[in-house]
């Protein structure tokens, strides 16, 4: 009865999640193409549903912080019986209290040991400011350890999201925080500038919801990405899809708003068709004046490097949320395996394996490459950046140049890291995680954006810039097809034995590759949104769809390849008992 009362609900999230996606997908599009005298009742209704949503949005974030995560601990506590089973196995296996924090999940930052040199009161521990004289009383100085709390954040095999990923999530919510805060000073500003323009507070409203809700969704992901939630489960069901479809929407209304302002712009210049006229119509003096202000021009210069930000972090908070829903509940099923994980854990303590060695081991070689290739792409952005506004041509040629430069030797490191990670064992428990969902995404993305210029190119003139897009893009459906195999495997491969952990077949290369990865990140987004999107066999309008639909993936796929990679680089050749 509790399993099809669970279906029902996850059914009904989903449904309600899925609603919202539609509203948020028809809405924008309909505002787009809506007629001039039904444009203004259109905009004011779309205005209102983001408004509505990032409002109930906020309200469940503050929900959270109040009632759920408010004062968790980093682990949940380990009951009094577990403490000194844990405590007799460490004196008959002569272990450190580092260690036993380690293997129970503590915090070793708040308990430490004070022996004395007679050890004659045997062993004390303290836990903020309090001695106690047995493990079983540093349990229940915990509070609640007898009963569930209400929410406990995973350990142990949790490796989703891990420190990089949210490292990114930060970078990319300060630029999704920067664009949303000039376009807002960039409203304000044209009530002063353009006395003509009304005054829309439904407006002003979406963008400071907006701007909180990344706040706040930006804390959360960064501190509870791994939080797993036990109480108020249907309401927080609910509540956390409700911010997946927010971020999804947020994604959509970005997409579209970036269609509509390169087709404006295109149909300025007489470059668009008569349908792409009747469908945006023309700008009057009043919309001129507030798109010339002095933060509206600031902001058109630093779209292009702002729009991809807002889609990772969209991606990024949709993926972290879905995660976050999938382990609402799970707290009895990691009780009921704690023990044994712990257990197994003391087996494989030091003492148990083969003797330790550096945490870079056989990193140095491909860090050392990898640092001479970024400073390569950097001196490669400045350059193009000091020849953009003089010679276009010589710009795309230090672009093709770049990119070139930077995916043949990436072409090269993922084939031999793939051939060096056969040597390592297939872990027979892995269960595909969001990285590799994420990875999919964005590499279908890739490739439909290099497949369309490809394609384009064809029948294009022949020219060295030309020919230097063609070959990239060739060489990098190439490349990116055996970095999503050697990902996907490297993720499920572990190291058993001795003379594999110290070796560590490939480890270069997979550093190297981040690095190279990272390169190409860099170079996608600060030298190829620069680039004007030209079509030779679409018209310029299904041309400027694809490319800023599929753009932001692309470069995604750089990045979140490179957070793939830090997880092989730190999971893969780490010790790990087999299985067996």
């Amino acid at each position: 009865m509790v399993a099809s009362k669970s279906l029902v609900v996850d059914t009904l999230c989903r449904l309600y999640a899925l609603g919202l996606v539609v509203l948020g997908l028809l809405i924008p599009i309909t505002n787009s193409l809506a007629s001039k005298d039904k444009q203004i009742w259109t905009t004011t209704f779309q205005e209102l549903f983001y408004v509505v949503e990032n409002s109930v949005s906020l309200a469940f974030f503050v929900f959270v912080y109040l009632y759920l995560v408010r004062g968790v601990s980093r682990f949940d506590s380990p009951s009094t019986r577990e403490w000194d089973e844990l405590h007799k196995q460490s004196k008959e296996n002569s272990l450190s209290l580092e260690t036993i924090a380690t293997v129970v999940s503590l915090d070793t930052r708040t308990i430490e040991a004070v022996t004395d040199k007679e050890q004659q009161n045997g062993v004390q521990y303290q836990q903020n400011g309090d001695t106690v004289s047995s493990p079983a009383k540093v349990c229940q100085l915990g509070g609640n350890s007898q009963l569930p709390p209400a929410t406990n954040l995973k350990h142990g095999d949790a490796s989703y999201p891990n420190f990089y990923v949210r490292v990114g999530a930060v970078l990319f919510g300060v630029g999704t925080l920067i664009a949303d805060g000039i376009q807002l000073a960039s409203y304000v500003e044209t009530w002063v500038v353009c006395p003509g323009v009304p005054v829309s507070y439904s407006k002003l409203l979406q963008w400071t919801t907006q701007i909180l809700f990344v706040c706040l969704q930006l804390y959360f992901i960064f501190k509870y990405s791994k939080i797993s939630i036990n109480r108020w489960k249907v309401l927080c069901r609910f509540g956390v899809m409700h911010l997946l479809a927010t971020n999804i929407n947020e994604w959509i209304h970005a997409v579209v708003e970036e269609i509509t302002e390169a087709t404006e712009e295109e149909h300025h210049t007489g470059s668009l068709t008569n349908y792409t006229r009747s469908a945006t119509g023309l700008m009057n003096d009043t919309t001129h004046c507030a798109r010339n202000t002095p933060t509206g021009a600031m902001f058109r210069t630093s779209r292009q490097y702002l729009f991809p930000m807002l889609i990772e972090f969209s991606l990024i908070g949709a993926v972290c949320l879905y995660n976050i829903y999938e382990n609402i509940g799970m707290q009895e099923r990691i009780r009921r395996t704690t023990g044994m994980r712990r257990r197994s854990q003391l087996s494989s303590a030091p003492g148990h394996l083969p003797p330790k060695v550096s945490a870079c081991h056989k990193s140095y070689k491909g860090l050392f490459f990898g640092v001479i290739m970024m400073a390569v792409a950097t001196i490669s952005i400045i350059m193009f950046n000091v020849y953009k506004g003089d010679t276009e041509e010589i710009a795309d040629a230090i672009f093709g140049l770049s990119v070139m430069g930077a995916i043949i030797p990436s072409s090269l490191a993922v084939s031999f890291a793939l051939y060096q990670l056969q040597k390592l064992e297939i872990l027979p428990s892995y269960k595909r995680g969001p990285d590799e969902t994420l990875l999919m995404i964005t590499a279908v993305g890739l490739y439909a954006h290099d497949v369309t210029t490809l394609t384009d190119i064809i029948f294009a003139e022949t020219t060295l810039s030309m020919i230097f897009v063609s070959c990239n893009c060739a060489i990098s459906i190439i490349q990116s097809g055996i970095q999503v195999i050697f990902i996907t495997d490297g993720l499920r491969r572990r190291t058993t034995t001795p003379h594999i952990l110290r070796y560590k077949p490939g480890r270069e290369a997979v550093v190297f590759l981040l690095l190279l990865n990272l390169a190409l990140w860099a170079m996608n987004t600060f030298m190829a949104r620069s680039v004007k999107p030209q079509s030779w066999i679409t018209s310029q309008a299904a041309w400027i769809i694809i490319h800023k639909i599929f753009t932001p993936l692309a470069i995604f796929f750089r990045f979140h390849s490179t957070t793939c990679l830090y997880e092989i680089w730190n999971t893969t050749y780490k010790w790990h008992k087999s299985d067996d």
